[in-house]
C-alpha cells in the first residue's frame, strides 16, 4: 500500500510540475508574440480578421478567441480591463522587447488573456499528443513516457526567433499536428479526418499531414484487403 501511495504521489508531483514548467514556457512563448493590433500578424489583427495574408487566412485560433470574447459579459471584460490588466500588461505586454505598449490597446486585455489561456492549453494538449502518438507506435516504460513531455517543453524554447514574432496559431497547431499523426498510427480515421480538418484551418501547412497519409497507404497497397479493413469502422 505504501508503495502504491508514493507512486500516486509521484505522478501527482510530476503532473504540477508539467503545468508550471507549461506555464512557464507559455509566459516565454508569449514575450517573443506581437500582442498588438499593428504588424501583419499581430494577435488583434489577426482575431478581427484584418492581418496581411497568409496570416489572414489562418483562422481557427483566431476565431476562437473572437468567439470566446465575445461571450464574456460586459461586467466581467469590464473587471478584466479595470482590475486585471495590469498583471496582464506585466505578463503578456511588457516581455516584449519589440512592440511597447500603448494606452490604446487597453480595450484588448480580455482577447490578450482568453489567447494566453488558449496557448497554455494548446501546449498542455500538444504535450499529452505527443505522448498519445509515441504509445501507438512504441510499447514503452512510464519512465520514458514521463520523459517525453520533459524533452518537449526543453526543446521548444530554442526555437523561439528573436526577428520573427511568435504567432497565436503556433501551438495550436503542434497540438492537432500531432494529435493527426497519433490517431493515424492508431487508425482512428474518423478523429483523423476531423483533426486535419482543423489543423487545416489552423495552418495551411497542415496540408503536410497528407504524406505521411499516403506514405502509409503505398505500404497497403500490396494487400487490397488491410486497405479496405482500415476504413471498415470509419463512419464519414
Amino acid at each position: 500500500m505504501a508503495t502504491i501511495n508514493r507512486l500516486y504521489f509521484y505522478r501527482l508531483a510530476f503532473g504540477l510540475l508539467i503545468l508550471v514548467w507549461s506555464a512557464l514556457v507559455t509566459l516565454d512563448f508569449l514575450r517573443h508574440t506581437n500582442p498588438t493590433a499593428q504588424g501583419q500578424a499581430g494577435t488583434i489583427s489577426m482575431v478581427y480578421g484584418y492581418a496581411k495574408r497568409p496570416y489572414v487566412y489562418r483562422t481557427l485560433a483566431p476565431t476562437i478567441v473572437r468567439l470566446l470574447t465575445s461571450a464574456v459579459p460586459q461586467d466581467l471584460r469590464l473587471l478584466i480591463k479595470n482590475s486585471a490588466s495590469q498583471a496582464l500588461q506585466k505578463t503578456y505586454l511588457e516581455l516584449s522587447t519589440k512592440d511597447p505598449f500603448q494606452d490604446s490597446e487597453q480595450d484588448f486585455s480580455t482577447e490578450y488573456l482568453i489567447a494566453a489561456l488558449l496557448e497554455y492549453i494548446s501546449l498542455l494538449a500538444f504535450l499529452a499528443a505527443l505522448v498519445y502518438l509515441a504509445l501507438g507506435l512504441y510499447d514503452l516504460e512510464e519512465i520514458l513516457v514521463m520523459l517525453i513531455p520533459c524533452i518537449a517543453l526543453l526543446v521548444l524554447p530554442p526555437f523561439w526567433d528573436n526577428f520573427v514574432w511568435n504567432k497565436i496559431y503556433d501551438f495550436p497547431t503542434l497540438f492537432l499536428f500531432t494529435a493527426s499523426l497519433g490517431l493515424m498510427a492508431r487508425g482512428r480515421w474518423t478523429l483523423y479526418l476531423l483533426s486535419f480538418v482543423l489543423a487545416s484551418l489552423n495552418k495551411e501547412t497542415s496540408i503536410l499531414l497528407t504524406i505521411p497519409f499516403l506514405a502509409y497507404f503505398a505500404a497497403k497497397a500490396a494487400c487490397p484487403e488491410c486497405f479496405f479493413s482500415e476504413f471498415s469502422g470509419c463512419k464519414f
